[in-house]
């Protein structure tokens, strides 16, 4: 038979002597099942040519050659012979058009040898074409850049037969041709054309008729010119009348002197009037104009500062003649949304211009009778908690909500409470408002929606709560437009390394019930939604009584020593002290929430304060808590080159800086600053507050399992009712016995949240207008109350 030498002579000598390879070639396909794969790959060099000039001698090795198409070495000069026997023997080779298929899904770069087949094939029947032009326009979505342009040029070559199957594939060409490829552009382009027939003498056509159009221009210039000319005589000759006219005319400018004075008044007039009315500011905004433009302490300024403009905006619209109606038209040109109307609301209600706000409510009440009521409407009873999201988290947010409803929480979410269309923004706006508090389920979608966004600002500046759940593992801050609000937020961390079950419980329970103590700090759970069952879930239903303490002992395990050895210290000096590692012993409570009951207890709130403390999470959320209820704040500086530790917005602390001794000294340094706030502190007693038939907001389910509106009410004489029933209908008042303090009112503070800043922080310039003294938080006279053991968020 032949030899390995033999087939590297057969294409030079089939370019020699053609007739004679020929006459041999029924032998040559005899031997190709024994040869081994070095021995093909010359052997194809010789069936490559001899497929361009007689493929019909290689049609039966045909099922051969396709068999080859499985192996590594030889696919792809295997698939350059069957190219070029489709050419002229296209339904021979459509035998095996799976085969083809597969090889070129499998080997990409075979895309030359695969389109011109597929080209050839689809030029036959009008089936034949449909079938391979889906085929190519599926890779042309995939396949690389380099190889797309010799693909659209197969399918360009079906089209010249079958046009009109190819223009269904028009879409899927037009989509390249944006790529950047070089040439690849200019391919797009060039078969567009012929689906669009621009052809060469089309363009001719049309370059033609322009022309004569621009023939056509060019006559009527001339005509024009010709016009203007005459024109110009006219003038010349009317001249000669002006001068006499100019004459009279100096006569009466004197008496045109006033008239333009008239005229000047009369302009600015016009202008003041196209400015109110050439707007994009709602009816009302003229009416709130007359009330905000007069200077005030709360003028239109204040508003373009509550609505983020800067003082350099406000220069420009004080030289406005209505700068309020400048302002709006401002606001409602980049704000198409209800919200837009929403903020200027609360700002105004913030600002203490109720007149102003009285007049944009009625025109949201006039609105909202024109809005046909959509099926399904909110409920008579608000939802406390508003739950923001995206979309793509539903199964989990669902979840969340059953379980948050389950501890008594009602929660609004947009799936079955919102309709759509021009609705939904109003129907957020109004959810947003009835709820009290609003957790953002945080993943690195929810960072880059547009409406996730708007939601978000819509609760800052409604003042809000906010609570960020983080169920995915993104850095923190999220990156985006969301990323300054949130940077001053503590999350609470929902995700796990492990799966779970999309609709199914996924968080772990202390996280859930860190949740559960954060909310509490705003609302108290409703226990008509909290049934038998789920009233023994752990997280829902225990004891929770801790013992009152002097002091709070607050640290980072690094520090761990020198705070126990504090501990023992200082309980040596007669006070008490309160300490996880020594008081959650053995305590089936999570943690977080003895944590949070004992910094209540507390009457000083003491921090041992390392270079790691001022990075935990759990600590910072310990500080927040105590300054938010007022709580005396002592900070110990422990590490070396330790400076003032306070980066939030803590303002009334005091430091105490034992990094360089920590002897008998420093102890009692540190006792004698505690015994002053103790001594500084009120005597136990009692206080009594308003029920409105509400009792249940006072205790949460997680600070006790007993139902408020079942506990007797103390009479005059300080003595308990013996009939509970009576006692209800008797007064709206409850009183109840605390050991360790009265209850402190505080207003709208957000313990962890960018606006929770205490009430004593505040300065008279930051006062809300329109209150009084007693309404910015605590009386100057009750300031003593600060340090309590239950704090009430109104």
């Amino acid at each position: 038979m032949f030899s390995f030498v033999n087939f590297m002579v057969l294409k030079p000598l089939y370019h020699a002597a053609p007739e004679k390879i020929s006459n041999i070639a029924e032998k040559i396909h005899e031997s190709m099942e024994d040869m081994d794969d070095i021995e093909k790959t010359y052997l194809y060099l010789l069936l490559g040519e001899m497929a361009k000039k007689e493929p019909e001698k290689l049609l039966p090795v045909l099922n051969i050659i396709v068999g080859d198409l499985r192996s590594t070495s030889n696919v792809y000069l295997a698939y350059i012979v069957v190219a070029e026997m489709s050419v002229k023997y296209p339904m021979e080779v459509y035998r095996y058009y799976r085969q083809l298929l597969q090889t070129w899904d499998r080997v990409p770069d075979v895309t030359v040898s695969a389109a011109r087949t597929l080209g050839s094939i689809g030029r036959e029947t009008e089936d034949d074409a449909a079938r391979c032009l889906k085929a190519m326009a599926k890779r042309l979505k995939t396949i690389d850049e380099v190889h797309k342009g010799l693909i659209l040029m197969e399918m360009k070559r079906i089209g010249e037969k079958y046009k009109h199957i190819l223009v269904k594939f028009k879409d899927d060409i037009a989509a390249e041709r944006e790529s950047t490829t070089l040439g690849l552009s200019d391919t797009v382009a060039l078969v567009m054309d012929f689906l669009e027939d621009r052809t060469l003498e089309s363009i001719d056509h049309d370059v033609k008729g322009q022309r004569e159009d621009i023939d056509v221009l060019e006559n009527r210039v001339q005509n024009n010119a010709d016009g203007v000319h005459h024109l110009k005589g006219i003038l010349m000759s009317a001249t000669g009348r002006m001068e006499a006219i100019q004459e009279k005319k100096q006569e009466l400018e004197d008496k045109f002197e006033d008239v333009e004075n008239v005229i000047e008044e009369a302009e600015q007039k016009t202008t003041e009037i196209e400015q109110k009315t050439v707007t994009n500011a709602p009816v009302w905004s003229r009416d709130v104009s007359k009330i905000l433009n007069p200077e005030h302490d709360y003028d239109w300024r204040y508003l373009a500062i509550r609505l983020g403009y800067s003082g350099e905006d406000v220069r420009n619209w004080a030289l406005s003649p209505d700068p309020t109606m400048a302002v709006l038209a401002e606001w409602y040109t980049t704000h198409k949304s209800s919200n837009a109307t929403t903020a200027i609301l609360t700002a105004l209600q913030d600002m203490g211009r109720t007149e102003a706000a009285k007049i944009v409510e009625r025109a949201l009440q006039e609105a909202d009778k024109l809005i046909p009521k959509p099926v399904g409407e909110m409920s008579d009873k608000p939802c406390p908690v508003f739950i923001s999201y995206q979309w793509d988290h539903q199964p989990e947010v669902k979840t969340l909500k059953d379980h948050l409803e389950m501890a008594g929480y009602r929660c609004w979410m947009d799936i079955g409470q919102m309709g759509g269309g021009d609705q939904l923004f109003a129907k957020i706006n109004e959810g947003m408002r009835a709820a009290k508090i609003v957790l953002c389920i945080v993943t690195s979608k929810y960072a880059k929606s547009e409406n996730c966004n708007k939601e978000v600002n819509l609760a800052n500046l409604l003042n809000k709560p906010i609570i960020p759940i983080l169920i995915e593992n993104i850095s923190w801050p999220p990156a985006g437009s969301m990323s300054m609000l949130f940077a001053q937020l503590l999350y609470i961390q929902f995700f796990s390394e492990g799966e779970y079950v999309r609709g199914e419980k996924f968080w772990p329970d202390d996280k859930f019930c860190e949740l559960l103590g954060q909310i509490s700090y705003h609302i108290s759970p409703d226990l008509e939604l909290v049934s038998e069952g789920d009233k023994k879930l752990t997280f829902l239903h225990y004891k929770n009584n801790p013992v009152s303490s002097d002091v709070f002992l607050s640290y980072q395990w690094d520090s761990h020593s020198k705070v126990i050895d504090l501990f023992h210290r200082l309980s040596g000096e007669g006070i008490s002290c309160w300490m996880d590692d020594i008081d959650l012993r053995d305590s089936a409570i999570p943690r977080v929430v003895r944590i949070e009951e004992a910094i209540r207890k507390a009457q000083v709130f003491v921090a041992g304060v390392s270079s790691k403390y001022r990075l935990c999470p759990d600590c910072k959320r310990q500080v927040n808590l105590s300054d938010a209820l007022n709580k005396p704040i002592l900070f110990i500086l422990l590490d070396q080159g330790m400076t003032d530790p306070n980066d939030t917005t803590i303002q009334h602390y005091e430091c105490i800086n034992a990094e360089e001794n920590w002897d008998n000294e420093k102890i009692f340094e540190i006792a004698q600053k505690i015994r002053s706030h103790l001594s500084s502190g009120h005597d136990n007693g009692e206080q009594t507050f308003e029920n409105n038939n509400s009792a249940g907001t006072i205790v949460s389910l997680l600070e006790s399992s007993i139902d408020p509106s079942t506990l007797p009410k103390k009479t005059k004489n300080n003595q308990t009712d013996s009939n509970p029933e009576k006692s209800r209908n008797a007064s709206k008042s409850v009183t109840i016995q605390y050991k360790t303090s009265p209850v402190y009112v505080k207003h709208a503070s957000v313990p962890g949240s960018s606006r929770s800043l205490p009430e004593r922080s505040r300065s008279p310039r930051s006062r809300l207008p329109g209150r009084a003294e007693s309404d910015q938080g605590i009386p100057t006279g009750n300031k003593h109350k600060r340090r309590s053991a239950i704090c009430i968020i109104l």
